[in-house]
Parts: structure tokens; C-alpha cells; sequence
């Protein structure tokens, strides 16, 4: 289930390609990403978006572009590390629940 949500995002292939974009949708298995820089279909890359003010970013190690259209592109997240996973599924769970009241 897809989660719409406001987060800064900040993604690299490398650290010297490091760009800033904000999620808009957000999943256990990935998200969708606006940005003025889109990174091409296929393109692995690092992942890191600001959830609160305070709080850590939640980092994807591994995450893959599966489409991309104008400036949204569509991420597979490829490798999380278990405490991140769990974060991520809290924090669908909240927005979600917040959502239906």
C-alpha cells in the first residue's frame, strides 16, 4: 500500500553525484521521488529521506530506478537493513492510521 508523504529525499550514485528531491509516495518496498535531477531507468543509487526535525534519516543502502516520468521517478528499495525496515513500516503504519481517522 502506497503512502503519500512530504519528505526531503537526498540520493547519489556516487558522493559526487548527490541530489535532493522529496518523496511523495512511500512503501515498505519503495517510493516515488520529484526531482529537478532524475536519474536515468536501471540506475542504482543510494537513498536517504528526512522523516521529522530531530529524527535520523531513514538510508536505503541499495535502491534501483524502475521508471521514471518527467520529474517523478519511481525507486525499488533493493537493500534496507533490518532497523531501517522496521522504521519505515512504523512510519507507513502511523501516516496511514492518522489518515483514516
Amino acid at each position: 500500500m502506497k503512502c503519500p508523504v512530504p519528505f526531503r529525499s537526498i540520493f547519489s550514485k556516487e558522493p559526487s553525484t548527490e541530489a535532493h528531491g522529496t518523496v511523495v509516495n512511500l512503501s515498505i518496498r519503495g517510493c516515488s521521488i520529484d526531482s529537478n535531477v532524475p536519474f536515468p531507468k536501471g540506475a542504482r543509487l543510494c537513498l536517504k529521506f528526512l522523516i521529522a526535525d530531530g529524527e535520523p534519516a531513514v538510508e536505503v543502502e541499495e535502491a534501483m530506478i524502475r521508471a521514471v516520468r518527467g520529474t517523478r521517478m519511481g525507486i525499488r528499495f533493493m537493500t534496507l537493513q533490518n532497523e531501517e525496515e522496521d522504521r519505515l513500516c512504523q512510519l507507513i503504519r502511523t501516516r496511514l492510521s492518522s489518515r483514516l481517522r
